[in-house]
């Protein structure tokens, strides 16, 4: 992973934001997240096993690579076990060291776009499903993402007191369909009482994360203002 710490001096705790990259679970690679250290916050970017490594999840999360299908699925489909599970070990990692980074364990955020979104949507909703521990995730940044039907039940696997979920998504998605994925996922927020946002991009298609960082709502605001002044609502609350 890449670790960016901000100089905050003796200010308290500070929320972890973990950025998971796309790439359809067979291709991308971490990019640092300077740009949110510089908010002040703890940003981490992790990397963790494609397609092409072949991966074999471990025991941690059998239960979820079973509900896959196991050991007879393809790859890319093994990669979707494997990288819930070297997202719970990333955060092991940073938050066994807490105190020495000056994290607030209680304000965890996991951003992914396309497919890092879906790790990041399973890790908060759909992992505890298959009885893997990992800790609370106060918020959620889904770009273009989504939460699987086949094993988790959409956006039906959202209980109350789950992460609260930010989702920015193009209805001229032709990977990931806006209505069968990101209205799903409102639904579910919806029946379980937590926070949302919903950011409709109309005839955008999957490719605005191309461009993510300049992509500008229907009000012409930024997405990734957006984002942070969601955040700040969801996690500094008044």
């Amino acid at each position: 992973l890449d670790l960016a710490i901000p100089d905050t001096g003796a200010d308290g705790p500070r929320p972890l934001f973990v950025h998971i990259h796309g790439g359809n679970f067979v291709k991308g690679s971490r990019w640092p997240q300077l740009v949110v250290a510089e908010r002040g916050w703890v940003a981490a970017s992790i990397d963790y096993r494609l397609a092409g490594d072949e991966p074999l999840p471990g025991p941690r999360v059998k239960p979820f690579f079973d509900a896959l299908g196991g050991e007879s699925i393809s790859a890319r489909d093994r990669t979707i076990a494997s990288s819930v599970e070297d997202t719970l070990v990333a955060l092991d990692y940073l938050l066994g060291r807490a105190d020495e980074l000056n994290i607030d364990t209680d304000r965890i955020v996991l951003k992914g776009e396309s497919a890092g979104a879906f790790i990041a949507l399973n890790v908060a909703f759909c992992a505890d499903k298959f009885e893997n521990s990992g800790p609370t995730i106060a918020a959620v940044i889904d770009f273009a993402g989504g939460i699987t039907e086949i094993f988790c039940g959409g956006g039906t696997a959202i209980d109350p007191g789950e992460a609260a979920v930010f989702i920015v998504h193009g209805t001229a998605d032709e990977k990931f369909s806006y209505d069968h994925y990101a209205l799903s996922i409102v639904d579910g927020a919806t029946a379980a009482g937590i926070i949302y946002e919903l950011y409709t991009l109309e005839d955008v298609a999957h490719n605005w994360l191309k461009s993510m960082m300049e992509q500008t709502a229907a009000d012409g605001r930024k997405i990734d203002d957006l984002m942070h002044e969601f955040l700040n609502r969801v996690l500094h609350p008044s």
